[in-house]
């Protein structure tokens, strides 16, 4: 019924309403319900704990992205010895807090 009151014209031939449809439509995009969010959170949470209080913004990010878009628990997924290599490389170099140069972040990649 709202879409028939928006199509009520003055005596100019101007709309009468003319926000009622972007009003409408910014109302029904509203979900109804929180469960996606609190969903969110919650993966967040699980993620973000106090034992790892200094992980980055876009690590969280790439972190639920892939929770969000995995179809298999975590623990289940298999790694390749090189990647775990490489990642072992990485966090003990991060560790040491010694720089690392360009050689050395090519062969991490």
């Amino acid at each position: 019924m709202w879409w028939e009151v928006s199509k009520i014209k003055t005596l100019d031939g101007e709309d009468r309403f003319p926000l009622l449809g972007k009003l409408m439509v910014g109302l029904l995009s509203i979900p109804a319900s929180n469960a996606d969010s609190e969903r969110g959170l919650s993966i967040l949470r699980k993620i973000h704990t106090d034992q790892r209080p200094s992980l980055k913004q876009d690590t969280l990010i790439s972190l639920m992205t892939i929770k969000f878009n995995s179809n298999s628990d975590c623990y289940s997924t298999k790694f390749s010895k090189n990647l775990l290599t490489k990642c072992k490389k990485a966090t003990s170099l991060a560790v040491n807090a010694s720089p690392v140069n360009g050689e050395e972040e090519e062969q991490l990649l």
